[in-house]
């Protein structure tokens, strides 16, 4: 009995001794994701985001599957070895998430000289004096990310960003894996300043027929829009920025922020109801000409009651920044609409999109 005991013993610790991993536990292997299963190793699946057409692959977890380096980068052996340790930027499955990783890339001794300038709009264009390889420049400023390809010139090279949000962006540049320049770009946001008081009660600086003819040159579906009162919404935006005496575009632009409903028709009525996200709770606003009306309404009622404030105006609470002092009426007014910088920045950018194009 008691050598059955020992025999049993020992079959039962057998697999404990060759285990070489837990159950549960999962790892990269060229490409594919390996299951741990009672102590071995499982082929489980590929990694998901890649294929052959991408390059070399790895995973992270379950999770975050699909690091990939492109088939026209060549990894060293230090970065493979931290993509499998589970690169990127907030765990990004994203190629470029590798070139934020050190032990991925190399540096250079050489300091190019680097400018950039503002092209259209909130659009810049960045220079570096070389050319040749393979460089790219890496952008990013906590909320979005760019890749943007350089263009080779006879002397320079030079990449143009998309309309980029007002604020800081790290700016780095990349030949390859090796990282030739690192620096930042001011896009000159401030929080504290949203916008000038001139700006937003520059009641003149659209017509009613430019921003119909914005929705006419862009083909969007709002150019045949007429509301439930019957009028062009191109004609209610425009008159409820005449009664309230505030500019134009602050409407315009909010439709697009909220709902992007400028540029895309809505395929359910209540974003119609819900226009510029103002008042919901009350039925009478929700409508798409009581939205118009309501956010007209509203800022403007922000603006001048801001102006019985004095100066300086209150420490403002935002969701998604520490609290911020409003340097001016027509920034508090926007920040009492939406309190978040992340949606002041969407909006900032619309407009200024819509600016530029109209005023090009």
């Amino acid at each position: 009995m008691k050598l059955l005991s020992i025999i049993l013993l020992a079959i039962f610790l057998i697999p404990l001794v060759n285990a070489t991993c837990t159950t549960g536990e999962t790892k990269c292997n060229n490409g594919k994701l390996d299951l741990c299963f009672k102590g071995f190793w499982v082929e489980h699946k590929n990694c998901e985001g890649c294929d052959d057409s991408i390059g070399y692959a790895t995973c992270f977890n379950e999770r975050y599957a699909g690091c990939c380096l492109r088939s026209t980068i060549i990894p060293v052996a230090s970065c493979i070895k931290s993509v499998e340790g589970g690169c990127g930027w907030f765990h990004s499955p994203e190629a470029r998430s590798c070139y934020q990783i050190d032990s991925c890339t190399e540096h250079s001794d050489l300091h190019p000289k680097v400018e950039t300038r503002l092209a259209r709009g909130n659009s810049y264009q960045i220079t570096i004096w070389a050319t040749g390889g393979q460089m790219v420049v890496f952008l990013r400023n906590g909320i979005n990310t760019f890749e943007i390809p350089f263009r080779a010139m006879e002397k320079f090279s030079y990449a143009l960003t998309p309309q980029l949000d007002g604020g800081v962006y790290s700016l780095e540049i990349f030949n390859g894996l090796k990282r030739i320049y690192s620096g930042t770009l001011d896009t000159g946001f401030n929080a504290n300043t949203l916008m000038s008081n001139q700006e937003f009660l520059d009641v003149n600086s659209v017509t009613e027929q430019e921003i119909q003819t914005l929705f006419e040159t862009n083909k969007w579906w709002v150019r045949n829009y007429r509301l439930p009162s019957g009028v062009l919404i191109s004609k209610k935006i425009f008159s409820e920025a005449q009664k309230q005496q505030i500019n134009p575009l602050l409407i315009l632009a909010r439709i697009q922020t909220e709902q992007s409903a400028i540029q895309q028709r809505p395929t359910k009525q209540d974003a119609l109801n819900n226009l510029t996200g103002c008042q919901l709770w009350d039925d009478s606003r929700r409508n798409p000409d009581g939205q118009i009306e309501c956010a007209a309404e509203r800022l403007k009622h922000w603006y001048s009651y801001a102006s019985t404030l004095g100066s300086p105006l209150p420490t403002m609470e935002i969701y998604d920044i520490p609290p911020v002092i409003p340097s001016n009426m027509a920034t508090y007014s926007l920040y009492k609409y939406t309190p978040w910088q992340s949606g002041n920045i969407l909006h900032r950018s619309v407009y200024l999109r819509y600016w530029n194009f109209l005023k090009d």
